[in-house]
């Protein structure tokens, strides 16, 4: 179970205290309304934390603090009030009824208890079991002879079965970028028509932004849309890398001093330039150099348009 390394580690949390400790400052700079839903990883990885934890976090691992870091902690505590109001009721009812509610409050509370160190509910194998079991433990039962029961439950069986196959097929158009097919479409055509999903398109313009050949206009626009799902060492140096084409030096190097603080592996040959860079001058490649500017993380909200309006810049040609 990978018992051995967990404990050699220097951390035995796997970095959870680190990022909880970031995740916390986040919340103190945004107390009321959060960083916004989704962008906890977008928001961490652009503002400086020398002291972050190696690894690419994208989720905090505490639902209490996730609601906090990313809704505000007015409408995080809303949130967790209601959930434990709903988590009492059911164990009122579960006291008081059969073994199958007492099985499924006892379900519900280990996922609970998951949910302090994890992420399960991000999930949705786990989501909808989780809701399922939070709703009926909650409900009263049922009469499933009425015909309107039954229509109800067949027809949401069938939509169900229909999402599946429309998730399905969304995703097989994204798998062929990456595991293609034997007589594939060109790369181009598998990220675009990738590009267009409904679900899994962020993996598609991921593939776009980091690949060398596409345009500087096209990875940006790319970036824009892949930057909010998950920021790594390849979608970092991608987005760096075009920010410094299109001539925007300060976000180019902001987005390299963050990159840094990973103290990532994948990121060795990036600076490796820097290691003879000697005294600073107009040579000096711009992942050696601090920004002329402070930025936050909110100035690389839809950063490529910002850049792309740059007069002279390559990408307006």
């Amino acid at each position: 179970m990978g018992g051995d390394p967990r404990g050699a580690g220097g951390d035995p949390s796997s970095s959870r205290f680190a990022v909880w400790a970031n995740a916390w400052a986040l919340v103190e700079q945004h107390p009321w309304t959060g960083v916004g839903f989704g962008r906890f990883n977008f928001a961490w990885s652009l503002t400086p934390f020398p002291d972050r934890p190696v690894a690419f976090f994208d989720h905090v691992h505490n639902l209490p603090l996730q609601f906090a870091v990313e809704l505000g902690v007015p409408l995080a505590l809303l949130l967790t009030a209601l959930l434990l109001v709903a988590l009492v009721r059911a164990a009122r009812q579960a006291a008081a009824g059969d073994a199958a509610r007492r099985a499924l409050l006892a379900m519900l509370l280990l996922i609970g208890l998951h949910s302090l160190l994890e992420y399960p509910l991000w999930y949705v194998h786990l989501l909808l079991p989780a809701c399922w079991m939070f709703g009926a433990s909650l409900a009263r039962a049922p009469d499933a002879t009425a015909a309107p029961a039954r229509r109800a439950f067949a027809v949401a069986g069938l939509a169900m079965g229909l999402a599946a196959l429309v998730a399905t097929a969304d995703y097989l158009r994204v798998a062929r970028i990456f595991t293609p097919p034997a007589h594939p479409a060109p790369l181009a055509q598998r990220i675009a028509d990738g590009q267009r999903g409904l679900a899994f398109a962020h993996h598609a313009h991921y593939a776009s932004a980091t690949a060398a050949a596409t345009p500087v206009a096209l990875r940006l626009d790319a970036i824009d849309h892949a930057a909010y799902h998950l920021l790594d060492t390849r979608l970092m140096i991608a987005w760096a890398q075009a920010l410094d084409e299109v001539g925007d030096a300060d976000g180019a190097r902001h987005l390299a001093q963050r990159l840094r603080e990973f103290r990532n592996p994948a990121a060795r040959a990036f600076f490796a330039p820097c290691d003879d860079a000697g005294v600073p001058d107009e040579t000096t490649p711009f992942q050696c150099l601090p920004p002329a500017v402070e930025l936050g993380w909110r100035d690389f909200v839809h950063r490529r348009a910002g850049a792309l309006a740059q007069p002279g810049s390559d990408a307006t040609q």
